[in-house]
């Protein structure tokens, strides 16, 4: 009992940090940034890895930044003529 809650604490500490919003920000331009990872990994596992993406975002703390990250990269991929979509 008191090992769960040390490490649902932990969980807890980490989706509170900024760099958690961040990283996953940044992730997830990298595999929608046309020509990068989509390549190396089949449909099955890009979308298995999205599924991924949405779940943590979920449990995240810090939406907003997340959210500001994510729409510079979507800008720099648009611009850029990047996007996969």
């Amino acid at each position: 009992m008191l090992m769960q809650k040390a490490r649902d604490d932990a969980f807890r500490h980490m989706m509170q940090g900024e760099d958690t919003a961040m990283y996953l920000a940044i992730y997830q331009n990298t595999m929608l940034t046309r020509g990068e990872k989509k390549n190396l990994m089949g449909a099955m596992d890009w979308q298995t890895q999205m599924n991924n993406v949405i779940k943590i975002y979920l449990l995240l703390e810090n939406k907003d930044l997340f959210q500001n990250t994510y729409c510079k990269f979507l800008q720099y991929r648009l611009l850029e003529d990047q996007s996969l979509g």
